[in-house]
């Protein structure tokens, strides 16, 4: 979940300020690379 600004709050009136968006992962060296967007909350899992 990411907005553009740390401020924002979704409602009735504007429901999508805050919404899902995509992140990138890499592998390098045996180390996961992860590069999200700013004011973001992102959920990472090992299997």
């Amino acid at each position: 979940m990411t907005s553009d600004k740390l401020q924002n709050h979704n409602s009735f009136d504007t429901p999508e300020k805050i919404r899902p968006a995509p992140f990138n992962v890499e592998m390098k060296d045996n180390k996961a690379l992860v590069r999200v967007p700013p004011f973001s909350v992102v959920v990472l899992a090992a299997n």
